[in-house]
């Protein structure tokens, strides 16, 4: 092969790469699908019960409260990046907390 062509691709259709300059550093990522869970290491589960909910301490992390209220945890972040979260938010440092009093509110309310 001459230099500077790219190389074809030996991975199958059901394989797909974030970035072809580093997928070799990566490593390739699989696409099992609509809804499907694309991180074998990660596990989804399936939204909390109110009953659940309530039983949580003061503040949660925004990634359980975001699984609470049905969004994902990288748009309940660009929310409270645009102070536009519907539970109150209270930020230490660089973290974000939500209120579960606040959150219970807005889920009682639905």
């Amino acid at each position: 092969m001459a230099a500077g062509q790219p190389q074809a691709s030996t991975r199958p259709d059901s394989v797909r790469t974030f970035c072809a300059s580093d997928a070799e550093d990566r490593g390739p990522i699989r696409d099992t699908g609509a809804g499907g869970n694309v991180n074998g290491d990660r596990t989804t589960s399936a939204a909390p019960t109110l009953d659940e909910v309530k039983s949580w301490p003061v503040t949660v992390e925004v990634r359980r409260a975001c699984r609470a209220i049905g969004i994902s945890s990288s748009w309940g972040y660009q929310l409270i990046a645009l102070d536009e979260f519907p539970c109150r938010v209270i930020k230490i440092g660089h973290r974000s907390r939500v209120v579960t009093a606040s959150l219970l509110a807005l889920l009682e309310s639905a």
